[in-house]
């Protein structure tokens, strides 16, 4: 199930669901999101990962069927294991998507904005996440 803020401050829920699964022998991670608005509306979402051992980061490349695409996050993930990841978009804001463990086999995501250069972020979509059949 995924959430997205409305101008009013209340959430929207909708069904959501992330596909991911490793690839490059382990290397990198390529999954696949999408999720139906109450309009009837599908927006769907391609992601390859990789974490680079010389720069000591994680990269992510996402592509998007509004046309906002490609991106390029970078970041890392810390002790407790919570990927946060930036990106600039064309109009300067900052775009920060934090994957946040809670079990084994469930974790939220999170993608927020910035427009005083990371200072602050805003929520504007939030999800949570199952594992429903281990590889």
């Amino acid at each position: 199930m995924a959430q997205q803020i409305q101008d009013d401050g209340s959430w929207r829920e909708m069904p959501a669901r992330l596909e991911a699964r490793p690839i490059l022998a382990g290397c990198a991670i390529m999954s696949r999101f999408w999720l139906t608005t109450p309009g009837g509306e599908t927006f769907e979402e391609f992601d390859v990962a990789a974490y680079s051992k010389g720069a000591g980061a994680w990269a992510q490349w996402t592509l998007d069927s509004r046309g906002d695409s490609p991106k390029r996050y970078v970041g890392d993930a810390n002790a407790a294991g919570v990927v946060t990841m930036t990106a600039t978009l064309p109009d300067g804001v900052l775009e920060r998507i934090r994957r946040v463990p809670s079990g084994a086999d469930r974790f939220t995501w999170d993608a927020s904005w910035s427009r005083d250069g990371g200072a602050t972020y805003t929520v504007l979509m939030k999800g949570e996440f199952t594992r429903v059949e281990n590889p």
